[in-house]
């Protein structure tokens, strides 16, 4: 290599930033794979098919660290959101394509079988799985197998595996206009949960772990997801699929229940909200609640869907939060020091490194639950966490 090219390569190590370092026992590997799957009525296209990318932990210690985006992503990223062009180019993480599966089997990992939960995570409309990497990540990092599921052709950009970096599917250029209407917000929130069921059935998901022989869980999961995706985990776990029993535990980041909302009037739904009878934590920003408990005043879809619960129930507001809190965006912003280049007000006050790490130990404590057991680790780190509101409670 030539002075001037090996003195580059160094300049851009040195400026290299790592976008979130796991805090788990583990380190975290990741594989993807591409399933065919229909959707009806489905708005974006092709429609015919969902990426899957399974986080899991990995004995095996990363030697490299890799870029976070790829650059197509990055660059639409860039320009909408308003950041300098090419900062989203420091970003690395050190998360390993197809590392080696955990095989501690005196800690309960074995063939198709592990003590945590597998975790079921769907995006916010617009955005893909990969701008979670946080959140997801840091749960495998605990033991969790994670799967997240894309939709293609919604967010603006997602590269499919296996193309050398030459194959991708482009969607909706700029995600903040995703869904644009009314009724493709019912239609993305319907594909969701089509998404979610099929990926847990056969011959997607659970024949997968079966022919690798992967020390995930198959007979407890967690589904959680943010925005539209987290209407869509109450939606899975109150559905008549055999799946759904499976989910003993699910979370919504953010999320109005659109599901509760009639489509024509816009008011509420004539229909009963299930009682799921199983733990759910709905996870707000301050913009959503502004501290009112969901009800009449504050989000009355959290409401109606909280009355009809007979389980252990718990709704958290984190102050000076917004809507896109809960994604890695508040990350790209602080750890890249854009806040004052922005075209428009992203995010909320709050530090997006602060806030990962409270939610990322929220959630660890929730959905690492077994059967409603360790759920007083949740009540532990709000009453610690002096951005946390509790808003609504309900215990079995």
């Amino acid at each position: 290599m030539r002075p001037f090219a090996l003195a580059l390569a160094f300049a851009s190590i040195a400026h290299a930033i790592s976008l979130w370092n796991t805090t788990g026992p583990y380190h975290v590997g990741y594989t993807q794979h591409v399933f065919n799957h229909t959707t009806p009525n489905d708005p974006t296209e092709p429609g015919t098919f969902m990426l899957l990318t399974i986080y899991y932990p990995t004995p095996q210690i990363p030697n490299a660290t890799f870029p976070y985006l790829d650059s197509i992503s990055a660059g639409i990223f860039e320009a909408t959101i308003g950041l300098t062009p090419g900062v989203l180019s420091k970003l690395t993480t050190r998360l390993q394509f197809q590392a080696p599966l955990l095989s501690d089997t005196s800690k309960g990992f074995g063939n198709s079988t592990s003590p945590y939960p597998t975790l079921i995570f769907t995006p916010g409309a617009g955005l893909p799985a990969s701008s979670y990497t946080a959140y997801l990540s840091e749960l495998a990092s605990y033991g969790h197998a994670v799967v997240a599921i894309d939709h293609p052709g919604e967010a603006p950009y997602l590269p499919l595996p296996y193309t050398n970096g030459t194959g991708g599917v482009y969607g909706y250029p700029d995600f903040t206009a995703f869904p644009p209407t009314e009724e493709m917000t019912f239609q993305v929130l319907d594909y969701r949960v089509s998404d979610i069921l099929a990926a847990m059935s056969d011959p997607f998901f659970p024949a997968l772990v079966r022919q690798y022989g992967a020390p995930f869980n198959l007979t407890h999961f967690g589904v959680f997801g943010h925005s539209i995706g987290g209407a869509a985990a109450e939606v899975v776990m109150s559905s008549n699929s055999s799946a759904a029993a499976l989910f003993k535990v699910g979370c919504n980041l953010d999320g109005t229940m659109f599901q509760f909302v009639n489509e024509s009037s816009g008011e509420v739904t004539s229909t009963p909200a299930r009682d799921l009878k199983r733990p759910f934590l709905g996870v707000a920003s301050e913009q959503h609640f502004d501290g009112v408990a969901p009800g009449e005043d504050g989000d009355y879809t959290w409401g109606y869907f909280n009355k009809a619960q007979s389980g252990w129930l718990r709704d958290v507001q984190m102050n000076g939060t917004t809507h896109l809190h809960f994604s890695d965006i508040p990350l790209w912003i602080d750890l890249l020091d854009q806040r004052k280049v922005l075209n428009r007000t992203w995010v909320g006050p709050a530090d997006g490194v602060r806030v990962t790490h409270m939610v990322s130990a929220l959630l660890r404590e929730f959905l690492g639950s077994v059967e409603g057991k360790g759920l007083e680790g949740v009540d532990e780190w709000v009453d610690k966490t002096p951005e946390f509101v509790l808003l609504a409670q309900k215990n079995p």
